[in-house]
């Protein structure tokens, strides 16, 4: 529509006429419009009648038109309206357009106003000023671009009829879900550009998800709608997440305390009816349940929990009970002890008999879960299974400490039966805890409440304990327990003095290799002191065979020229180079017993030895006294004499 029509709208809705339509209940007769003019026919709207003019409503309704053609007798007539959207207080709108009467539309009657109007087809082809027009031009200026008013238009829709025949719902959802998206979108970019989630402002914080406390207001069909129309837009679960658990809190009410407290709800008596209040909680109940995101950590098991408390309490379907075991027993991980105490259904007496039947539900659910995970990690290779199954055992070892906190608070119930309690202790494997204190807690608390049972079931109850995995202050307390019976106390003796005696060896043996080591290191010390470096004696050794290596040489050359001498001397000088051979060889004598080296071939065997043989080398072969003779035949000195 353009703006010359909404102009005219406007301009209608000043109209000011002289004269009203009248409203008489139950009664055919009707003031006149003007001294000079009667009413000519009576509309009959959920039993009220309305005296009106038949000219002013067929100028702007074709409904009312088309329906006098068919009456097609003369004189006054008579209709009625039946199944007419918002009654007769959406009639008397419709009467006050087509007389020109001012009265106001807001969000609260807009979509009541158009659902009469298309009723009775006030439409442009009747009339350029239609109320049909009109009503479209107060949403697209003042409700689609408001979350509060479209939330108000919804919820005056919760019982309207007719409503098959407009698109204000649709049209409402979808403003709902952009003018949403584009917060979300809005807040993820200012975070995104320099302002981390610390650093918000508090009042930032406060209003990032403004929305959600708008959308508490929808009917639930309408919620459901409009959380539909937000994922299909893409908003974050989480947002879906907080959206939804802020509505049950105030649609649950009395029982929203539940959700995050941990009283329990009270119980109906046998045979008691549920209120229609109740009755529309059962269903918000499921509704919520059902549109609660899967993503894993974003529904807190808190919630979860509670959402089942209170689904027993409103005995909501069973279809709802086991999707909510479902999502409970599958991050059974991070549930508390009070999560888990959950009333039965059956119990209405001051203290109450806790569902356990529930819980072992719950655990087998993880145990399946844990087993589903634990398969699906054996196709990994060997260092991501050590990272893989690392939480997986993490979250055994939780759920095994969170279940024993549990035995002990169920143990306390008179109504337990020992059956029962074995049952419950033997849900978990044995390899999920890491001692069984717990355990024993346990059975001592059920012993101390039950105290009437058999030996035989009390002796079935402590076989669930291993006493090898007691602690030594468990077992000093088990030792000494009354209420166990005698052979779980004799066995829990023999198992500390076999622990003792295994602490008395251990420590024995540790004390001896003590003082071994002790003594080890004070000899390496004192054997430190005595002995040098071996790089720094290696050094000296080969220092000092140089030097004689060098020394043999040099005599060898002197030797070699007093030789070449001796041809041309006399005897006297033979005598005289006899003497500085035997000189030679006691050198030679001193160097062939020098020190190894490291870099030596020659073995240390003993001097002398058979197996050593003189070396080719001038200064071992000379000087050893087991070699050959010299191919020059030594001549004896006919007369003494000094070597000079």
């Amino acid at each position: 529509m353009g703006r010359s029509g909404v102009k005219e709208h406007r301009h209608l809705m000043m109209i000011r006429r002289s004269s009203s339509p009248n409203v008489v209940p139950n009664c055919y007769k009707a003031r006149p419009l003007s001294p000079d003019r009667e009413c000519d026919i009576l509309i009959k709207v959920d039993g009220i009648r309305f005296a009106l003019h038949k000219d002013l409503l067929c100028a702007r309704s074709g409904r009312i038109r088309r329906l006098l053609n068919e009456h097609g007798a003369p004189g006054p007539s008579c209709i009625e309206l039946p199944d007419l959207p918002g009654g007769a207080d959406a009639f008397s709108l419709a009467i006050k357009f087509c007389y020109g009467i001012k009265f106001e539309i807001n969000a609260s009657n807009v979509a009541m106003v158009q659902c009469v109007a298309v009723y009775l087809e006030m439409a442009e082809e009747y009339a350029i000023e239609n109320l049909i027009a009109y009503t479209e031009c107060y949403l697209q200026a003042n409700v689609f671009n408001s979350l509060k008013d479209c939330v108000q238009v919804l919820t005056s829709c919760k019982r309207l009829v007719g409503l098959e025949e407009v698109t204000i719902i649709e049209r409402c959802i979808d403003a709902i879900a952009s003018i949403v998206c584009c917060s979300d979108i809005k807040y993820r970019n200012v975070a995104l550009h320099g302002r981390a989630k610390e650093a918000l402002s508090e009042s930032t914080s406060r209003s990032r998800n403004w929305w959600t406390d708008e959308l508490r207001h929808l009917p639930i069909n309408f919620l459901k709608q409009t959380i539909h129309a937000l994922r299909t837009k893409g908003l974050q679960s989480s947002n879906i997440a907080e959206v939804l658990m802020h509505y049950a809190h105030e649609a649950l009410k009395p029982y929203s305390l539940e959700l995050a407290g941990n009283s329990i709800p009270k119980c109906k008596e046998k045979g008691e009816g549920i209120s229609s209040r109740e009755h529309e909680q059962r269903i918000v109940l499921e509704i919520v349940v059902d549109l609660l995101p899967t993503d894993h950590g974003i529904v807190p098991i808190s919630f979860l929990c509670g959402l089942l408390r209170i689904g027993y309490a409103l005995d909501t379907t069973i279809a709802c009970h086991m999707e909510l075991e479902k999502r409970i027993g599958a991050k059974l991980e991070h549930a508390t002890v009070e999560d888990l105490l959950i009333p039965s259904s059956m119990s209405c007496t001051g203290e109450p008999l806790f569902d356990v039947d529930l819980v072992q539900r719950l655990v087998a659910n993880f145990i399946q879960q844990d087993a589903i995970n634990s398969l699906s990690s054996e196709r990994k290779s060997a260092q991501q299974l050590d990272d893989f199954e690392s939480p997986i055992r993490l979250g055994m070892i939780k759920v095994a400490q969170v279940f024993d906190s549990y035995l002990a608070e169920v143990a306390a119930d008179h109504n337990l039966s020992p059956n029962k309690f074995v049952d419950l202790m033997e849900l978990l494997p044995k390899d999920a805890r890491e001692h069984d204190d717990g355990i024993y807690r346990a059975i001592d608390i059920y012993l101390k409440t039950h105290p009437m049972i058999s030996m035989e079931e009390k002796l079935r109850i402590c076989k669930c304990m291993d006493s090898q995995r007691l602690s030594q202050e468990a077992c000093f307390h088990a030792a000494q327990n009354d209420r166990l019976p005698v052979q779980v106390r004799v066995q829990v003796l023999y198992v500390e003095q076999v622990r003792l005696h295994g602490a008395l060896s251990t420590l024995s043996i540790n004390d001896g290799l003590l003082q071994a080591l002790h003594t080890a290191q004070k000899m390496s010390s004192t054997a430190a002191g005595r002995i040098s470096s071996p790089s720094t004696c290696h050094a000296s050794v080969q220092q000092e065979n140089d030097a004689l290596k060098m020394e043999v040489a040099q005599m060898k050359a002197h030797l070699d020229h007093l030789e070449k001498q001796q041809l041309c001397n006399a005897p006297g000088s033979r005598k005289k180079a006899n003497s500085v051979k035997r000189l030679v060889r006691l050198v030679s004598r001193k160097v062939g017993r020098k020190k190894p080296t490291k870099n030596d071939n020659t073995t240390l065997q003993g001097t002398g030895s058979k197996n050593s043989k003189p070396s080719k080398t001038g200064s071992v072969g000379m000087g050893n006294s087991g070699s050959k003779k010299s191919h020059r035949k030594w001549v004896p000195h006919k007369r003494k004499g000094s070597v000079p």
